[in-house]
């Protein structure tokens, strides 16, 4: 609001004070003296005169020279210097709709470290690494981490001073920034020769970038002064931040089946096919939520709505693929959601997609080869697909506050912390022992033409893991913090991705990730890469 215009106050000449000299006492012991001659005594007018002329000359004079009088420093109100001041705008207040998390966090990785995927730096630490190491680099007290995520091949990191650190592979964009090297690469397996409780040796030839395997800033520059985060998401070869006021920066690019799709559109709706630097999503306002599938992303707004874009060859976008039209799919479109306006929480797995209501209901829709949606399919059925959002009714008497999604299963988090798990069941991806479920109920279990357990319809509660408050999942691994702020992981493992060691390929049930680089420590947050995992408790 601009300020009230006010009269400009005219300070009034002070009262001319007019003094009157009284004659000297005349001694009456002295004799008088001759009166003096008196003096000519000139016309009055003539007196006058000159007496105002002179006045006139001496305020010309004052006119020209500085003033310095208090007085005289303060002009007359005339047209010439009464310009009345332009009103200034008051600077438009942020609508804030997010809260930065406020709580440092110690990071832990492990898994596959071939790519820089760690963090660890161009080191032989940064390698295979068997069980959860804590990264130095992320240090709590000098970096202060307060928010993670995960892609395929990269990680995303928001820091208490408000930067953005990526690392891992950048080939598409992925990291935000210029990773180009110049001093040439360096043989990691000559670093570190004593640090090998965790690792084997390695290839003599491996050899990674140090600017994509060090957690290093995006510049601040990309993002207008005063822009505070609270939220990031990664896919596989795209990153995202959201802000306080839920607006939406990204970068990298949307892959599909005939190579890189593209990002965006521009504004003369051309394909920006790659983005290097945070650019802004200009369609999205009001973010509270986003997540990354491979190749495709999810938007919830503060009002209930769900937007999707990227690629949408498996339907994963919720609406059907228009070939000729593709491109319109780079832009973020909302999803025609039977309970839009509803929504509270979404998830994104590589090729589908989830939406949670407001009273623990599911809604779901993408590829759904394994039953990994939720929704069951006929026999005769090859490689089904949801084209739009279907309610989960196999989750029908449970009330669902968080989905995660596998490449080819999904997990659900009920209220009173019961974890249960769908999809594919011959990857030991869903945690459960088969030879406990009902395998001749073709409704329960869908067995393959070698009568072999295939595929799980039914939502199962995983008996081993204790009651949670997070889930997460990889292409093939999970991983479940417990209320008490315990990891249990299970899944594929061969590069060491659930943190078990390197004694067993496959973890099949639930199992206690308990090194001691975790001992005393409360977890509070997971994230399941393509081959490598992340956790994180308070500091």
């Amino acid at each position: 609001m601009a300020p009230k215009k006010t009269k400009a106050a005219v300070k009034k000449p002070a009262a001319t004070r007019i003094t009157t000299r009284k004659p000297a006492a005349v001694s009456a012991s002295k004799p008088a003296t001759k009166p003096a001659a008196k003096p000519a005594v000139k016309p009055a007018v003539k007196t006058a005169t000159k007496k105002r002329a002179s006045d006139a000359i001496e305020d010309n004079r004052r006119a020209k020279r500085p003033r310095t009088d208090e007085a005289e420093e303060k002009p007359r109100k005339t047209a010439a210097n009464t310009i009345k001041p332009k009103a200034v705008k008051a600077p438009k207040s942020k609508n804030i709709i997010n809260q930065v998390p406020s709580t440092r966090q110690n990071v832990y990785v492990f898994g596959d470290g071939t790519s820089g995927e760690l963090g660890f730096g161009a080191t032989k630490k940064a390698t295979d690494i068997k069980r959860p190491r804590l990264n130095n680099n992320l240090d709590a007290k000098s970096v202060g981490v307060i928010a993670l995520a995960v892609g395929g091949m990269h990680t995303v990191a928001l820091t208490e001073d408000q930067k953005i650190l990526t690392w891992g592979v950048n080939d598409n964009g992925a990291l935000g920034r210029d990773t180009t090297w110049t001093g040439g690469l360096r043989d990691v397996s000559n670093d570190n020769k004593s640090d090998a409780s965790d690792s084997e040796d390695e290839d003599p030839g491996l050899e990674l970038n140090p600017n994509e395997s060090l957690p290093t800033a995006v510049l601040s520059s990309a993002f207008p002064v005063g822009t505070v985060f609270v939220q990031i998401a990664a896919g596989d070869s795209c990153s995202f931040a959201v802000t306080d006021e839920g607006l939406v920066y990204g970068w990298g690019t949307f892959r599909n089946d005939q190579g890189i799709f593209g990002f965006t559109l521009d504004d003369d709706r051309k394909i920006v096919k790659q983005q290097n630097t945070p650019m802004l999503i200009k369609s999205l306002k009001n973010i509270v939520q986003i997540e990354c599938g491979e190749n495709h992303a999810l938007a919830l707004d503060n009002k209930g709505i769900v937007y999707a874009w990227g690629s949408g060859q498996q339907d994963q976008l919720g609406r059907r693929l228009v070939q000729r039209h593709a491109e319109v799919n780079l832009l973020p479109t909302p999803i025609a959601l039977p309970k839009r306006g509803k929504i509270v929480s979404i998830a994104a797995g590589p090729n589908h997609s989830f939406a949670v209501t407001n009273d623990g209901e599911v809604w779901s829709w993408g590829l759904n080869s394994f039953a990994q949606t939720g929704i069951p399919y006929p026999e005769t059925v090859d490689n089904d697909i949801v084209t739009g959002p279907t309610k989960v009714t196999s989750l029908k008497g449970h009330i669902i506050t968080m989905m995660a999604a596998g490449g080819q299963h999904s997990l659900a988090l009920t209220r009173d912390g019961t974890t249960l798990s769908f999809g594919r069941m011959d990857n030991f991806a869903l945690g459960l022992d088969s030879s406990k479920l009902p395998l001749d109920d073709d409704t329960v279990v869908r067995k393959d033409e070698n009568g072999k357990p295939r595929v799980l319809f039914q939502p199962t509660a995983l008996k081993d893991v204790p009651t949670a408050r997070f889930i997460s999942c990889g292409t093939d691994h999970n991983i479940v913090i417990t209320k008490s702020g315990k990891a249990y992981s299970w899944g594929f493992n061969e590069s060491y991705q659930c943190g078990q060691g390197g004694e067993e390929s496959n973890i099949k049930v639930p199992t206690l990730i308990g090194n001691g680089a975790l001992k005393d420590q409360e977890l509070v947050w997971a994230g399941c890469g393509g081959q490598f995992s992340v956790l994180s408790s308070n500091a």
